[in-house]
């Protein structure tokens, strides 16, 4: 049995009327490559100045290194850059995203809700234009890739700027409305974002006080589950979404329909 699950079965969580509370946020750090995503965007824009087409060229196949080493940084900076090896990562991403056309590590990126749907889709297009077809590509998909990849590197650049760093998951009955931040019964989550280490520590919280933790990091397969998590806080639906797959997941018995 997963070790969260025990936690969660232990404290009694009455996940029809879920509770979830955010206490505090952080800034992960990047890993330092010495040649940056932004750095591989300016040169994309650099070379669309040109106004020819190979320019043109160099534009898009900029754009895609851009991409693709954000995407690096991301992976590594999560403690996920095991690729295929991790067996964990292929059955969360099998749990959750169905298009076997985009690229692996896109699938991850998608996976953990750190980008929408449809910039990932539009990211895959940029990397299949440029891979799969020999032809100059037009003015306007150069600008459009370069938009693309703008707003795929900010909007990874502001999920790490605003990462949660500590969290409680309750119910309406244990969440202490009194005491702020105060759970009687349930599980706290402090996020440690050292670089290229960051985990998460789960107390285990009855009659307001901690009687157990536990480590959860990369070596297990609810590492993802929680990752997912915090990437999803800004938007109820995802958040919701997120804790009904990390309950799937983990097998708790709760019909799922029935988590809100």
């Amino acid at each position: 049995m997963s070790t969260l699950l025990q936690f969660i079965k232990d404290v009694k969580l009455d996940f029809t009327q879920a509770f979830f509370s955010e206490s505090s946020g952080q800034e992960l750090n990047y890993t330092n490559f010495e040649i940056a995503p932004k750095d591989f965007l300016r040169f994309a824009k650099l070379d669309f100045a040109e106004n020819d087409n190979r320019g043109f060229i160099n534009s898009l196949t900029n754009s895609k290194r851009a991409i693709d080493c954000q995407i690096e940084e991301v992976l590594t900076s999560l403690s996920l850059n095991a690729g295929r090896e991790n067996k964990h990562i292929e059955k969360f991403i099998n749990q959750i995203y169905k298009d076997s056309d985009t690229h692996y590590n896109l699938k991850i990126i998608h996976s953990l809700n750190l980008a929408p749907t449809i910039l990932i889709s539009k990211t895959r297009n940029i990397r299949n234009k440029l891979e799969h077809f020999y032809q100059y590509p037009t003015n306007s998909e150069v600008q459009e890739a370069l938009n693309i990849t703008e707003l795929f590197i900010k909007t990874i650049n502001g999920q790490f700027r605003n990462l949660l760093g500590e969290f409680t998951l309750s119910d309406e009955k244990n969440y202490n409305y009194k005491k702020k931040w105060n759970t009687i019964n349930g599980l706290g989550f402090r996020v440690t974002a050292n670089l290229n280490n960051l985990h998460f520590e789960v107390l285990k919280i009855i009659n307001s006080s901690i009687v157990d933790r536990i480590i959860i990091n990369n070596q297990n397969f609810e590492f993802l589950y929680l990752l997912r998590l915090i990437f999803s806080t800004g938007d109820y639906f995802e958040l919701t979404n997120s804790i009904k797959l990390m309950l799937e997941a983990i097998k708790h018995p709760v019909p799922l329909k029935h988590v809100m």
